[in-house]
């Protein structure tokens, strides 16, 4: 059982961790700055770029999900509890990845 001390620590480190990444998502939804009559070449790189923010704006979201996740399985009491075999996720796994959903079984 996870004591009320760990689990306040995790709660300020998830906090932490989702003002870090919303302050990420607001940067990469900034718009940008147009180009000036643009050639193949930049229209070609700006293309690329686009894709990679909207993975990284993709893969921040499902962190951020993870995270809110966990902060209500915190205000639930169901923190550090595996959500399909209820059983306990180690503090190791807690604290270098404070959202685990999984104990690490077989899933």
């Amino acid at each position: 059982m996870l004591d009320q001390d760990f689990i306040q620590q995790m709660k300020e480190k998830l906090l932490a961790e989702k003002l870090e990444i919303e302050s990420k998502l607001t940067e990469l939804a900034a718009p940008e700055k147009s180009m000036d009559n643009p050639d193949l070449d930049d229209l070609a790189n700006d293309a690329t770029e686009d894709i990679i923010e909207e993975s990284t704006r993709a893969a921040f979201r499902d962190v951020l999900d993870k995270i809110n996740a966990a902060l209500q399985r915190i205000a639930d009491g169901r923190y550090g509890l595996c959500i399909q075999d209820g059983l306990e996720i180690s503090r190791d796994k807690l604290a270098s990845e404070p959202w685990a959903e999984y104990c690490g079984g077989n899933h």
